[in-house]
């Protein structure tokens, strides 16, 4: 019972740092707490393997975005893990400052950001649900970045 606790005390603070710290992470890293988090994620909410190897194709815009409650959950489960979101807010600074960590060239940096931008004034402020929110979320970014021709990282 000892162990337990100390694992999900290591747990709760890893958690913690990863909201907290993640615009101070370099871009493997980024990408590695997001695959790791995304994971954890969809091993919460119950999503199928089949549905989440999507994944890639959706973000290169060639699937459409699944809208079942549990993705949906998913993704909400995600964004709030990460920082992109917090007590059912879009959390837009942190995702700017993501932004410049994941896009090397400045062209693109300053598409993610002009996504953020629109996707600002489209997604409620706050939302009852975070698993609706991280959909709304996850949505108008698949449009908005097609619309640009950014490829997503």
């Amino acid at each position: 019972m000892k162990y337990l606790c100390i694992i999900v005390s290591c747990l709760l603070h890893y958690v913690y740092t990863a909201q907290q710290n993640v615009t101070e992470l370099s871009k493997k890293e980024l990408s590695d707490l997001e695959d790791e988090v995304m994971e954890k994620c969809r091993e919460k909410h119950n999503v199928g393997e089949e549905i989440f190897s999507k994944l890639e194709a959706i973000s290169q815009h060639k699937e459409e975005l699944p809208s079942s409650k549990d993705f949906k959950c998913m993704l909400g489960c995600f964004a709030e893990e990460m920082g992109y979101a917090k007590d059912a807010q879009p959390q837009w600074e942190t995702m700017v400052a993501v932004h410049k960590i994941e896009y090397e060239k400045e062209e693109d940096a300053n598409k993610a950001i002009q996504v953020v931008e629109t996707c600002k004034k489209s997604v409620p402020e706050k939302e009852e649900d975070i698993c609706e929110l991280g959909y709304s979320m996850a949505t108008c970014y698949l449009l908005e970045s097609e619309k640009l021709g950014l490829d997503l990282v």
